[in-house]
C-alpha cells in the first residue's frame, strides 16, 4: 500500500472519529435534507465548478472540516486522487446515511400517516358530531310528537275515566237507593230500640216513682190512694153523683151513674150505690174538671162544685139559663212527699191512671164530634199536658194511612221531586225514589196538621194555676195564672213574654187555690165558649 493511500486511510480514520461526535446533528440534517450520491462525486472530482447543492451533499458526508480542505487547499493529482479514494471509501458511509434517511422518511410517512389517521379521526368525529346534532333534532321532534300523541292520550283516557266515573256515578246512586233502604231499616230499628230505651226508661222511672211513692209516705201517709181516677158528675142543682164510663166493642161510649155521693166523713166521700147503675145514654161532658196535688177528695169534690157554679153565674149573665154538668176526675193524694214525686214524674211524662182518664175524655170527644172543655189545675195541668201528647201522637198516627193513599199527595210529592231533579242527581238518588220518600213526610206533615186541628175545634184547653214549663204545642190553650202564684212562678210559665203562641195568658189576683182564685176566671172562659158552641149548632 503506498504512503498516499496510508494517509487516505488514515483522513477516512480520522473523518469517522469525527463524525460521532457530530452524529446528532448529522442525523438531524440527513433526516432533514436529502442527499445524493453522484451530487459527493462531483464535489470531490471538481470543486471549483461544484454546484451549492454538491458541495452541501460534500459536507454532510465528510464534515466541515474535511469539505473545507478538499474546496480550499490546492491539491496534486496525487491529493486529488486521495480525495477521490477517500470519497469512493465514504460512499457506502453516505449510502448507509441515505438508507437512514429514506426509513426517517418512512418515519416521517408513518407519523404523518398517523397524523392523517387522527385528522381523520378528528373529521370523523366531527361529522359524527353533525349526525349527532342531526339526530338530536330528529329525537327532539320525536319526543315532541310522542308528547302530542301521549297528550292526545291523556286526554283520551280522561274522557274514559270521565265515562268511567259517570258509570260508577250511576253505581253509587243505584248503591245509594238500595243504602237508604238499608239505612231505613236501620232507622225503623233504632227507632224500636229507642222506643224500648224510652220504655225502659218509663219502667225505671216508674218503679223510681214507685219507690219514691213509698218514701214519701213514710213522711205523710195517703188514705185515698183507692179513689185515684175515680169520677163524679155535678149536676146543675148540685148533686154529686159517681160515675163510670163504659165502652162498648163498636167503640160507643156511655156513662153510668153508679152512687151518689151525700156526705164527707174524714174527707172521703160516702156514697150510696145506685142499683142498679143508671145509664145516662147519649149524655157527654161538656166540662170536665182534674184537681192538683194535696188535695184531699172532699176539697176535690167542692172545688168542682164551685166551677159549675161559676159556669152557671157566667152563663145567666149572659141570659144562659141552665149551665151543663162537670164531670170531675179525682187525682188522689197519697201524701206530701208522693204527691211530689208524681209532679216530678209526670213532667218524665209518665202516665198514670188519672192520665190515661183525660185522654179518654179528649179521645172521645174527637171521635165523637163533640166540643169538650178539659180544666187542669196544679198538678192535673202536668198530667193533662202528658194527656195532650199522647192524643195528638195517636191521633196523627191514625191518620197517616189516609194522607199517604191521598193521591194530592203523591202527586204534590212528584211535582217536588222533579223539581229537586238535578240536585238528587248529585246524591245518585232519581225523583221516582225520593218521591216516596216526600210522600211519607208530605203525608206525616198532614196528619200533624190534621190531628192539631181536630183537637183545637173538639177540645177548649185550660190550665189553671199552670205548672207546665214548656205546654204542647200541638193544640191551642188558655193559661190562667195567679200573680202570687208561687207554683206558676217556679214551675210553669207566668210571664206574659214567655207564652208560647198557642197558649193565651190571663192574670188573675191571688195565689195558688183554685176555688178561691182560679174558678171564677175559669168559669168565664168556659161560659164564653159554651155560648159559642151553641151558636155555631
Amino acid at each position: 500500500m503506498t504512503s498516499q493511500s496510508q494517509r487516505t486511510d488514515r483522513d477516512l480514520e480520522k473523518a469517522q472519529k469525527r463524525q460521532p461526535a457530530k452524529q446528532p446533528q448529522e442525523q438531524g440534517v440527513v433526516a432533514t435534507l436529502p442527499a445524493d450520491l453522484a451530487q459527493v462525486q462531483r464535489a470531490v472530482a471538481q470543486p471549483a465548478s461544484a454546484q451549492p447543492s454538491d458541495l452541501i451533499a460534500l459536507q454532510r458526508v465528510v464534515g466541515n472540516q474535511a469539505a473545507t480542505r478538499l474546496i480550499q487547499s490546492p491539491r496534486s493529482p496525487a491529493e486529488t486522487s486521495h480525495e477521490q479514494a477517500h470519497a469512493v471509501t465514504a460512499q457506502p458511509q453516505a449510502k448507509a446515511m441515505v438508507q437512514r434517511k429514506e426509513e426517517d422518511e418512512e418515519k416521517g410517512g408513518f407519523f404523518s400517516r398517523v397524523g392523517g389517521f387522527f385528522k381523520g379521526v378528528g373529521k370523523g368525529i366531527a361529522s359524527g358530531a353533525r349526525a349527532v346534532g342531526r339526530g338530536a333534532r330528529a329525537a327532539g321532534g320525536a319526543l315532541v310528537g310522542g308528547a302530542k300523541a301521549a297528550g292526545r292520550a291523556v286526554v283520551g283516557g280522561a274522557k274514559a275515566v270521565g265515562r268511567g266515573a259517570k258509570a260508577v256515578g250511576g253505581a253509587i246512586g243505584r248503591g245509594a237507593r238500595s243504602a237508604w233502604g238499608g239505612i231505613k231499616a236501620v232507622g225503623s230499628a233504632i227507632g224500636r230500640g229507642a222506643r224500648a230505651l224510652w220504655g225502659g226508661v218509663k219502667a225505671v222511672g216508674g218503679a223510681i216513682g214507685r219507690g219514691a211513692k213509698a218514701a214519701g209516705k213514710l213522711v205523710y201517709t195517703g188514705e185515698y190512694n183507692d179513689l185515684d181516677a175515680n169520677q163524679y158528675r155535678v149536676t146543675p142543682d148540685q148533686t154529686v153523683e159517681a160515675v163510670r164510663r163504659q165502652e162498648d166493642e163498636e167503640g160507643n161510649v156511655t156513662y153510668w151513674v153508679v152512687g151518689i155521693v151525700e156526705r164527707f166523713e174524714g174527707n172521703r166521700p160516702i156514697v150510696r150505690p145506685v142499683n142498679p147503675p143508671r145509664s145516662l145514654g147519649n149524655w157527654y161532658p161538656k166540662v170536665t174538671h182534674i184537681n192538683g196535688m194535696n188535695v184531699k177528695p172532699e176539697s176535690g169534690i167542692k172545688s168542682a162544685l164551685k166551677l159549675q157554679q161559676a159556669v152557671q153565674e157566667s152563663m145567666s149573665s149572659d141570659g144562659v139559663a141552665v149551665a151543663p154538668e162537670v164531670l170531675y176526675t179525682y187525682s188522689a193524694h197519697e201524701g206530701f212527699g208522693a204527691d211530689v214525686v208524681e209532679c216530678i214524674t209526670g213532667k218524665l211524662r209518665l202516665n198514670d191512671e188519672a192520665t190515661r182518664s183525660q185522654e179518654r175524655i179528649m179521645l172521645d170527644a174527637i171521635r165523637s164530634k163533640r166540643r169538650t172543655t178539659v180544666s187542669a189545675h196544679s198538678r192535673g195541668t202536668i198530667k193533662t199536658d202528658n194527656a195532650v201528647r199522647n192524643v195528638h201522637a195517636k191521633l196523627k198516627a191514625e191518620y197517616m194511612p189516609t194522607f199517604l193513599a191521598s193521591s194530592e199527595v203523591a202527586r204534590e210529592a212528584r211535582t217536588l221531586a222533579e223539581e229537586m231533579r238535578d240536585e238528587l242527581s248529585e246524591f245518585g238518588l232519581s225523583p221516582a225514589v225520593y218521591t216516596q220518600i216526600l210522600k211519607r213526610e208530605l203525608a206525616a206533615q198532614r196528619a200533624d196538621k190534621r190531628a192539631s186541628e181536630e183537637m183545637d175545634k173538639y177540645i177548649q184547653l185550660i190550665y189553671a194555676g199552670n205548672a207546665v214549663q214548656f205546654p204542647s204545642s200541638k193544640i191551642k190553650g188558655q193559661l190562667v195564672v195567679g200573680t202570687k202564684d208561687p207554683i206558676s212562678m217556679l214551675f210553669g210559665k207566668y210571664f206574659d213574654f214567655a207564652t208560647p203562641d198557642n197558649m193565651t195568658m190571663n192574670k188573675v189576683p191571688g195565689g195558688h187555690g183554685f176555688g178561691s182564685v182560679y174558678a171564677g176566671k175559669v168559669g168565664e172562659l168556659i161560659a164564653s165558649d159554651l155560648k159559642q158552641r151553641e151558636e155555631e149548632e
